[in-house]
């Protein structure tokens, strides 16, 4: 076919086109004169938002999942810190109750039990507690940071990323708390109620949290203080279990354990009551257009009594029957933490480099365990004398320093 046919075919396939496209524009009335009008500028303005990250961190944060304040406050009700990161994907937070002071992370690499191989941190300042790798004197101090401070949460998994240490072989967890912007404050009081009832312990347990806040800016100053107080009761944590019932004895529950053998249900343990305090004050100035240092105190106080609950009766009477997980699951906890964090960030967001520098000092000021030794054979006692864990003075210090080069500016 030549060239000129084809021209032909391709004008006589465009004309139906072409003639309703010069119908309706026949139809538009003519203006006579310009309808063009000038428009005035035109001003938008943002907010300015509440929490600016500095380049080290927009490169080195590990943003395979987040959330933010706005996200965090629809979806969850918060009434703690772990409740903010319990919906994160792949994440499990091992919290048992209101006031568990071991709500390890678990992620798809590292169980509950492995709390040192994942890393949590707050504006750089690392929660976790590196002193041991359990379920118990291992959980992240969660404490250390208020509800109300939270501003987004950051979430790597894996050991994918050569800015944190070997312990991020399980996962990294960034969590970035707010200054304010111009005076603000809130009072929020809260309430929670659980209702238990498995083989001889049925109850409601409640949990009441207080908590206040109040901040400010003062040029290049601001100011953050937040507090908040809990007292909560828990479910039964443990269960008293024997291969057999004592003699002598009635009541219990005949029950086998999973691999068949008989763990028969004695009694509760591990009913909690717990009276945790929070107070954080947070300073920050902006040296210079680019330079913000940043300092933080936080203290954190746990009085906690655990409680036993026995289902055996021995003459009539209620009974421990000399039954040791009855000694183990009474006990008294009282503690009292502090920590101190220094921080120094540059923002050159035009320029080829920036600089983080986080130190940070945490200390078990006091922390002490009490329990008796045995509980009595026949009534409901339990022994004068009994042991005590002493961990006062037990903290760590840490120092961290990161460089950023973007060369010509972010």
């Amino acid at each position: 076919m030549s060239i000129a046919c084809i021209r032909r075919i391709a004008l006589a396939s465009a004309a139906p086109f072409l003639a309703v496209s010069t119908s309706l524009h026949a139809q538009q009335p003519v203006s006579p004169r310009d309808s063009a009008v000038a428009l005035r500028g035109v001003k938008v303005v943002a907010e300015r938002a509440e929490t600016k990250i500095s380049p080290v961190q927009l490169t080195t944060l590990p943003a395979i999942s987040s959330v933010a304040l706005p996200a965090i406050q629809e979806t969850v009700n918060l009434l703690d810190t772990e409740d903010a990161v319990k919906y994160l994907p792949s994440i499990f937070l091992r919290k048992r109750n209101y006031g568990d002071t071991q709500a390890t992370m678990a992620t798809r690499v590292w169980g509950v039990s492995s709390s040192a191989r994942s890393l949590i941190f707050a504006d750089g300042v690392p929660l976790t507690a590196l002193i041991a790798n359990n379920n118990t004197l291992g959980g992240p101090r969660w404490g250390l940071v208020g509800p109300a401070e939270i501003a987004r949460i950051d979430m790597m998994y894996g050991p994918f990323s050569a800015a944190y240490a070997g312990n991020s072989m399980g996962a990294v967890m960034e969590i970035t708390t707010r200054l304010p912007q111009k005076r603000e404050g809130t009072v929020s009081q809260t309430f929670a109620s659980q209702s238990f009832d498995l083989y001889g312990t049925r109850a409601t347990y409640p949990t009441l949290q207080t908590t206040a806040d109040v901040g400010d800016r003062f040029g290049k100053l601001a100011v953050w203080l937040s507090g908040n107080y809990q007292k909560s009761e828990s479910q039964p944590l443990t269960y008293v279990t024997s291969g057999s019932f004592p003699n002598g004895t009635t009541g219990g529950y005949a029950e086998t354990n999973k691999v068949g053998a008989a763990a028969n249900v004695l009694g509760a343990g591990g009913l909690l009551h717990t009276g945790m305090t929070n107070a954080r004050i947070k300073l920050a100035y902006d040296l210079s257009p680019t330079l913000r240092a940043a300092y933080t105190f936080g203290w954190w106080q746990n009085d906690a009594d655990s409680h036993v609950d026995t289902y055996l009766t021995k003459g009539g009477a209620p009974s421990y029957a000399g039954q040791s997980g009855f000694a183990s699951g009474y006990y008294n906890l009282v503690q009292q933490h502090s920590s101190h964090s220094l921080s120094l960030r540059t923002d050159n967001a035009n320029g080829d480099w920036d600089y983080e520098f986080v130190a940070s000092r945490y200390r078990f000021d006091k922390d002490q365990q009490r329990s008796p030794s045995s509980a009595s054979g026949t009534d409901t006692s339990f022994s004068a004398d009994g042991k005590v864990a002493v961990v006062d003075g037990t903290g760590w210090t840490t120092l961290d320093a990161k460089a950023s080069w973007h060369a010509g500016g972010l």
